[in-house]
């Protein structure tokens, strides 16, 4: 075979390195939320962001306790942002999607730094493809909802280095069971993660 016809498929290859496809990632989540800046909340959202964020901003924060026929079970923290941030930029959907757009890109370093610190070149490829064409991901970023923030917050715990300034891993803990109650569970999760891959443990359950 011909040295041509043998690098051709090389230099393919080379295209799709973890880097590019970061970079691919964000230019796509730029666009997907230029589309979507005038969508709606629908589903959940309507009744656990937007409702009680128009609450908060309708009543210039007099209470963070909500009125019963609003009260959702789950912590304000997220609502109450949004309104901070409208009270701040006026109040529009754009300005959420904007939000949200900036947690996805929290997100995606997370996920980006995760797969590269456990996965070989080609494995990472393959994840980071596997993570973008989830859809309840782009579900939650067009819905505008809490659980995208959440998750970065997660694989942020997850990926903390030991240098990382304690308190930013405390304002993260703190941070995650405010925004919903999913939250109290990953504390949970991100507590067993970091009691096992504590060495005197994992050496005596293996």
């Amino acid at each position: 075979m011909p040295e041509k016809d043998v690098q051709q498929p090389a230099k393919i290859a080379q295209l799709f390195t973890l880097s590019t496809m970061m970079r691919a990632a964000v230019l796509f989540s730029m666009l997907f939320t230029l589309i979507l800046l005038k969508l709606p909340f629908y589903g959940d959202q309507a009744t656990l962001v937007s409702s009680p964020a128009q609450y908060y901003y309708d009543s210039g924060f007099s209470s963070l306790f909500l009125p019963a026929e609003l009260e959702t079970g789950h912590p304000p923290l997220y609502p109450l942002l949004i309104a901070m941030i409208w009270s701040l930029v006026g109040k529009s959907l754009a300005a959420v999607h904007v939000v949200s757009f900036f947690c996805l890109l929290f997100l995606l370093v997370q996920v980006y730094r995760l797969i590269k610190q456990q996965f070989a070149p080609t494995g990472g490829v393959t994840a980071m493809l596997f993570v973008l064409c989830f859809p309840v991901l782009w579900a939650q970023v067009a819905g505008m909802g809490c659980d995208v923030l959440l998750v970065a917050l997660v694989l942020y715990v997850v990926n903390r280095r030991p240098d990382t300034p304690s308190w930013l891993l405390i304002l993260a803990l703190a941070v995650m069971p405010l925004l919903s109650m999913r939250g109290w569970i990953w504390i949970m999760a991100t507590g067993l993660h970091a009691l096992y891959y504590e060495k005197p443990v994992r050496a005596r359950l293996q």
